[in-house]
């Protein structure tokens, strides 16, 4: 649809060219900073703080924003601000791609028709295989796997009891997903105001890149526009968390009962070990290590250790944890000085 077609079904005014053809929504957040925006593309801008880091955004594509910044780009849907957010979530309602369904009980087979399996690959009674999923060569797809429409897994990969590949995610080659792992739930996006609380729809995907493996009871969540990642030889244990927007380098470690929050970036070689929290929005760098129980607020520097909550770099952390060793003899100490204090004030001068 043209842009003055889309600002008219958002019920929203436009300012700049009328006839540009929108091909779908990107997110601004993910580009280098120097990188142009496409200019057949939907982009949601609320904060001039956008503009510190994408020095490009006001010279090309299409941007939904509110009357304070739309004088600053050449063509902009234009929301009043109350309502932006609304208006946002209204914009990844039309390009969403989730799969929609007749109502009705089927009495189709468990494959789809329009599913492309290889030859040589196992698909094991009871699992499902919706339509249009592709299946590569040389894959075991155990029972009780859902592959939703769209979906793609690459060659020698497995998929064992119990797992869901959501719509449109990317599996890459000689991957292993253990039992009851969850590829592209929903992202947990919610926007509230005084009308009520506004579920913000996930269009986005997952990519997996080649060799990963992802342990048993693990949730990896689709990305609100673009893709979460995992890249190559990167490995999950068991009962991780992956939040939306995520980016996860190569040849990572992560283990169990570890949550990413959002849009968090990991960089290759780093490891996170069990039972940490990441903040949304945090980087930890190339070669970090985060050692067990930590809580990571804060951007990691490359190649230091982390621990504790907040997290710290370890050598600091050991220095306070000696400190609070002494800490009960300081108390005792500064108590007798307190009481010696006292007598020297009781004396008259």
């Amino acid at each position: 649809m043209k842009s003055s077609e889309l600002a008219d079904a958002l019920g929203l005014e436009l300012k700049g060219n009328p006839d540009i053809e929108i091909n779908g929504v990107r997110d601004v957040e993910i580009l280098d900073a120097e990188q142009s925006l496409e200019e057949d593309r939907v982009y949601f801008i609320e904060s001039n703080a956008v503009f510190k880091r994408h020095a490009k955004a006001a010279a090309s594509g299409v941007i939904l924003t509110h009357p304070e910044l739309a004088d600053r780009f050449s063509t902009a849907i234009v929301a009043p601000k109350a309502k932006l957010r609304l208006a946002f979530i209204e914009l990844l309602k039309m390009f969403s791609n989730a799969p929609s369904f007749s109502a009705g009980i089927s009495i189709e087979p468990l494959i789809h028709p329009s599913a492309r399996i290889a030859p040589s690959a196992s698909v094991l009674p009871g699992a499902t295989v919706m339509a249009d999923a592709v299946i590569g060569e040389r894959c075991t797809v155990y029972p009780g796997v859902v592959i939703e429409p769209h979906a793609e897994i690459g060659d020698d990969t497995v998929l064992f009891p119990g797992v869901v590949i959501g719509h449109h995610c990317r599996i890459g080659r000689k991957c292993l997903i253990h039992a009851s792992t969850v590829i592209g739930a929903d992202g947990f996006g919610f926007y509230d105001d005084a009308s009520g609380r506004h579920k913000i729809p996930q269009i986005g995907n997952v990519v997996v890149g080649d060799e990963v493996e992802i342990g048993a009871g693990c949730t990896v969540d689709r990305a609100t526009i673009e893709s979460t990642t995992i890249g190559t030889q990167t490995k999950l244990d068991d009962q991780v968390h992956i939040g939306h927007n995520c980016r996860l380098g190569r040849y990572i470690y992560v283990v169990g009962n570890t949550a990413v929050g959002g849009s968090v970036v990991i960089e290759d070689g780093a490891m996170l070990s069990g039972m940490v929290i990441v903040k949304d929005h945090v980087k930890i760098a190339q070669g970090s290590i985060v050692m067990g129980l930590s809580g990571v607020a804060k951007d990691t520097e490359p190649k230091t250790a982390y621990f504790g909550s907040p997290a710290r770099p370890a050598r600091q952390m050991h220095r306070m944890h000696a400190a609070l060793e002494k800490l009960p003899e300081l108390l005792l100490t500064v108590r007798a000085l307190e009481a010696e204090v006292e007598k020297l004030r009781s004396i008259p001068v």
